[in-house]
């Protein structure tokens, strides 16, 4: 984890992942309350089948402090993956594995943290049918969430869906197929309200 001014040109490094307090950083940091947090794809002392599923973490600029706050297993979700979104205080975001359907490594969840509380809860299984292995961000748009995944559906090639945080309600929107595009990988973004 590293700084850099882009007015005096000085980089400095703050944090070395070395396994037990995250490897592979993946997607954005955001903040919230003057605190950072993002998630590493691996690493953690959870075993998911001897490998290690990841962390989320946060980091005060302020005072230099890392801490691991979620150490995620392979029931729980694993291999976070994208950025986290803030919403309403809280912190939402998915994972590549794990979660209740499929064999090991499973499919993927989408789960929120709570900052004030500390406290993680899984609120999404992904599935075959209903898609899985989200790669990128949730886009926060008029209350609800918007991601893609990048296998699932019907044709297994990804699917577009919305969460509503509230409800916890996930819905498929589209399947994507070979002559419409298909496995997404980027995120998506939203322009003059689409």
């Amino acid at each position: 984890l590293f700084s850099y001014d882009p007015l005096t040109g000085v980089y400095s490094k703050m944090v070395d992942f070395n396994g037990d307090n995250g490897s592979q950083p993946a997607g954005s940091l955001v903040a919230y309350n003057g605190i950072l947090y993002g998630m590493t794809l691996q690493g953690g002392s959870v075993s998911n089948a001897g490998a290690s599923g990841g962390i989320l973490f946060s980091y005060n600029p302020s005072g230099g402090v890392f801490t691991k706050r979620v150490e995620f297993s392979a029931p729980n979700g694993a291999a976070p993956a994208g950025s986290l979104a803030v919403l309403n205080g809280k912190l939402f975001g998915f994972t590549q594995s794990g979660g209740a359907y499929g064999a090991f490594p499973g499919y993927g969840v989408c789960f929120t943290y709570d900052p004030q509380a500390q406290s993680f809860r899984k609120l999404w299984n992904f599935g075959e049918s209903s898609g899985h292995s989200p790669l990128r961000r949730l886009l926060d748009h008029d209350g609800l969430f918007y991601g893609t995944t990048y296998r699932g559906g019907i044709d297994d090639q990804g699917v577009l869906f919305s969460f509503d945080p509230g409800t916890a309600r996930y819905a498929r929107l589209f399947d994507f197929r070979s002559e419409t595009g298909a496995n997404p990988f980027s995120a998506l973004a939203v322009y003059n309200g689409l």
